[in-house]
């Protein structure tokens, strides 16, 4: 059973309007031709309000199929043009090698890489985020006395790395303030280690499924 009862971040994504009478990229940040009363739909164009943001930070709850997370995410932007922007990261996060339980879930480490575009918006404080990424990941092991509360906790420590994608939705309040609700999805390679079932977890594969929230700025 996992550790689902969602943490309260739904994301609902609406977008209406048509896709005629883009304006160029020059009108959409001029700032002082910005009319919030007609707003436009528009492809592959980051919100010129977060143009100036440099970090972010998120809490994911996650239900994957033969692991199960529950972190916290943070991240820094270390480029943005008006298409694209590409952060790296970091997380903590408890997960579960190879069992399903809240005891199961041992302590997990790792960062990596992660590129953020644009799918439609607003051109000023909205958008709808997709964000593909690479991450590696260390989980360590449980204790060698096992006790009621050990559950099936790794034997050894396990390795792994991933590739993963989110699909969020942004809002920016200020230029260093704004939310980010979305959904991650993705897979993880064992690159060896030995699961709380005593077997050697190198080479297989851990689907993973998450919903997060939090802030950038």
């Amino acid at each position: 059973m996992t550790l689902a009862t969602m943490l309260g971040f739904i994301s609902l994504f609406v977008c209406s309007a048509a896709l005629a009478d883009v304006p160029s990229n020059d009108q959409i940040f001029d700032r002082s031709v910005y009319n919030p009363n007609d707003k436009k739909v528009l492809i592959m164009v980051l919100p010129d309000m977060a143009d100036k943001v440099v970090a972010g930070v998120n809490l994911g709850i996650g239900m994957p199929v033969g692991a199960e997370t529950v972190g916290i995410r943070g991240k820094v932007f270390a480029y943005k043009n008006k298409s694209m922007a590409l952060a790296f990261e970091g997380f903590a996060a408890g997960y579960s090698v190879g069992s399903s339980g809240i005891f199961d879930m041992a302590n997990a480490f790792g960062g990596g890489f992660r590129v953020e575009l644009p799918l439609v918006s607003d051109g000023h404080n909205d958008a709808l985020m997709v964000g593909p990424g690479v991450d590696f990941m260390y989980v360590q092991k449980g204790p060698d006395v096992r006790g009621w509360f050990s559950g099936n906790l790794p034997y050894s420590d396990v390795y792994f790395i991933g590739t993963n994608v989110d699909v969020s939705w942004l809002h920016m309040f200020y230029h260093h303030f704004g939310i980010e609700l979305g959904a991650n999805a993705g897979i993880d390679l064992s690159l060896g280690g030995i699961d709380g079932n005593h077997k050697e977890t190198a080479g297989k594969v851990y689907p993973k499924l998450s919903l997060f929230g939090g802030f950038i700025f």
